[in-house]
């Protein structure tokens, strides 16, 4: 069944380039000096009976859309980042590596919390008057998204997703972004639903600590 999975992934570029992606995450954490079943059984996964070097099992989740980012690459082609989210995904992370409460984010934000997310890889796409543009999807867990989308912290909440996505984009697409963005009137750009990511359960635990930052001015 999971060969079965795995060959029709590979078959489609975009999702075989999103499982590459997880993949080369695995292989590049941080070494700790510890086996390979040890890091399986870190990631929470049995390692009773794994083969030495075997991998964390791979699904499929299709996340939910949230919002649209828009903003333009160094050129001025309109770049759209649409932040979309689920639950497998884990909530920020203190120091000690611990998800963070609801109380922490709503007092504190997420400054300085390590935030876990992914990027899908770039689609090409045109706007609603026809220029060619590129969409990514960027994936957080509900509790960062829906901060970002209502509350009395929305634009905090903006701001770090904001630069957290942009500078995680201008990896996967290899150019720079401005950091300037846009929300805009749509949950979604690039398709009628999010596509779905390959999700290995702590491929995404080491990603990525926020830090204060001004509030960005909007794209004209």
């Amino acid at each position: 069944e999971m060969q079965k999975t795995i060959e029709s992934i590979m078959s489609d570029p975009q999702m075989a380039k999103s499982f590459e992606s997880i993949m080369k995450k695995l292989d590049t954490q941080p070494d700790t000096g510890t086996s390979e079943d040890d890091r399986i059984h870190s990631l929470k996964l049995p390692s009773k009976g794994k083969p030495k070097g075997a991998r964390p099992p791979m699904e499929m989740i299709t996340p939910r859309p949230g919002y649209v980012m828009k903003t333009q690459d160094e050129k001025g082609n309109k770049v759209f980042i649409n932040v979309v989210c689920h639950e497998l995904v884990k909530r920020p992370l203190n120091a000690q590596m611990k998800e963070v409460d609801d109380d922490h984010l709503d007092t504190r934000g997420i400054s300085n919390l390590r935030v876990p997310l992914d990027v899908s890889p770039p689609k090409n796409i045109v706007d609603k008057n026809g220029a060619s543009a590129v969409a990514c999807d960027v994936i957080l867990h509900p509790s960062v998204v829906t901060r970002a989308m209502m509350g009395r912290s929305t634009h905090l909440y903006q701001s770090e997703v904001g630069r957290l996505a942009i500078s995680w984009v201008e990896k996967e697409i290899g150019c720079k972004l401005r950091t300037d963005f846009k929300i805009i009137k749509s949950q979604y750009k690039g398709g009628d639903k999010p596509d779905a990511f390959p999700f290995v359960e702590g491929a995404w635990d080491s990603s990525y600590t926020t830090t204060p930052a001004p509030p960005p001015s909007p794209v004209g």
